[in-house]
């Protein structure tokens, strides 16, 4: 509960910078390079930190796994209400709900590797756009949630019925699946 309160917190304080006209924006004196980095690698593992990372996970012990994803995509979204066009906030509510459904399906299956999606960005409110490759990497984002597990044994039974499983708690920490008998 405590890290949803950050969570909060940073997303409420940014936002108002944001509505007075404090945001992140081009200063032509800047070099175009510089922005590009600061965009791709700072402003992206930031956000998947603290929206995948912080938020998702502390979303999922309040609620329901597709829940939390869909709160987790709308605040993700209205974190870039100030930023872009509203044109765009419907991709990134879809982007919010891929990644979050990514992180569930990834953290299920113990696999965590980056992924590269490619994204135009509005570069303050001018016209300039940036062609970028928006790094979204599942292991920064969670790395102190999601612990290594080995694969279960196919050969080995569950001792307990699925339906009496304890509920996995965060998206990352899944309980293996007991194994199916073989079919006639």
């Amino acid at each position: 509960m405590k890290s949803a309160a950050i969570a909060t917190a940073i997303f409420l304080s940014a936002s108002a910078l944001d509505l007075v006209g404090y945001g992140f924006t081009y200063w032509p004196g800047m070099k175009l390079w510089l922005t590009f980095c600061f965009i791709n690698i700072f402003v992206s593992l930031f956000e998947e930190f603290l929206f995948r990372g912080l938020l998702l996970n502390s979303l999922v012990d309040l609620f329901a796994a597709r829940t939390a994803v869909l709160i987790s995509a709308a605040l993700f979204a209205a974190y870039h209400f100030g930023v872009t066009p509203p044109q765009a906030w419907p991709g990134h509510v879809a982007f919010g709900l891929v990644m979050g459904f990514a992180l569930a399906i990834l953290g299920s299956t113990g696999a965590n590797f980056p992924s590269f999606w490619p994204e135009q960005r509005h570069i303050g409110g001018e016209a300039q756009r940036v062609q970028k490759s928006k790094l979204t990497c599942c292991r920064c984002a969670v790395i102190s949630q999601a612990p290594k597990q080995p694969p279960p044994d196919k050969d080995q039974q569950s001792p307990e019925p699925s339906s009496q499983r304890p509920r996995a708690r965060r998206l990352c920490r899944s309980a293996p699946t007991p194994a199916r008998p073989p079919r006639p």
